[in-house]
């Protein structure tokens, strides 16, 4: 097990994190490339990743919506390869087929929910003050989270609450 160098600024550390973090669960999560070529992995590596990034996740829970949507795709495809290499197995086929649509309907499930997350999102961005809220109880929550695991000064203190602004006329 590697031991982690630490950077001094825990913000600038914690993006780089988060995709680690999410490129791992999902190549743990892919199945196995089909080809025995010793590059297959890599290849297969480099299409979720294109995958994944294709999405435009912005935020962690955007970034682990669309690694499950790439891993369940992935598993549907998969589903249809074993289906095709076990045709003589009719029972085998048709759970292979099952599985097959039940990974496809998922991975239209997660996608749908990516775009509506992010759609809202991109709602909320467009209001400075529900912007400075939101990026003020991000850092509560993750300063928080960094003294629980004993790293009380590698995150900043909070500033106080920014004021929340009455809407405007013309937006809100």
């Amino acid at each position: 097990m590697s031991k982690r160098v630490s950077t001094p600024d825990f913000t600038t550390r914690l993006p780089a994190d988060l995709y680690h973090h999410v490129i791992h669960t999902l190549r743990a999560a892919l199945p196995p490339p089909a080809s025995p070529d010793p590059d297959a992995e890599a290849i297969r590596d480099n299409a979720a990743m294109a995958m994944v990034a294709s999405l435009l996740p912005v935020n962690a829970e955007e970034a682990a919506l669309a690694a499950q949507y790439v891993a369940a795709q992935a598993q549907a495809l998969e589903s249809l390869r074993l289906m095709r290499a076990h045709e003589g197995d009719s029972a085998l086929a048709i759970r292979c087929t099952a599985q097959a649509a039940a990974m496809m309907r998922h991975a239209a499930g997660t996608r749908s929910l990516l775009l509506r997350v992010q759609a809202a999102r991109r709602k909320r961005e467009s209001r400075a003050a529900v912007c400075d809220q939101e990026a003020w109880t991000e850092h509560i929550a993750l300063s928080r989270m960094a003294e629980a695991l004993g790293r009380m000064d590698a995150w900043p203190r909070p500033p106080a609450l920014p004021p929340l602004s009455a809407p405007d006329d013309a937006g809100g």
